[in-house]
């Protein structure tokens, strides 16, 4: 019985993590994408390589989105006490891909641009 307690505990720490973890991710993108959308012209008044603002907001609306959807399938699927089917366990790890891609991106577009405009 100790070991079934272990392993309840410890998904539930995992998932307890998972949750945080996502809303982390998704409350930085959506932030940076106000902050984005507030300041750019405020910022930079002629800024150069502009298409890198967008694929950065594209980035962090992918990891918005994709967060949301992960988040979710948690939500629905992690408490039933039954295995998910396949497709939910594939569509949450290509959104959980999709997510990560999409932050990395993101922020390194915003940086590059930065860089570009702030030397």
């Amino acid at each position: 019985m100790e070991k079934a307690h272990d392993t309840n505990s410890q998904q539930y720490e995992f998932l307890k993590q998972s949750f945080a973890y996502i809303k982390h991710l998704t409350t930085l993108s959506t932030g940076a994408v106000l902050l984005i959308a507030t300041f750019l012209e405020k910022i930079f008044a002629q800024p150069r390589w502009k298409p890198l603002v967008a694929v950065s907001l594209a980035g962090f609306m992918a990891t918005v989105v994709s967060g949301m959807v992960v988040h979710s399938l948690l939500l629905l699927f992690a408490f039933r006490g039954k295995e998910e089917p396949n497709w939910i366990a594939l569509v949450g790890g290509f959104s959980t891909f999709l997510m990560w891609l999409g932050f990395i991106v993101a922020v390194a577009s915003l940086g590059i641009f930065a860089i570009k405009n702030l030397v």
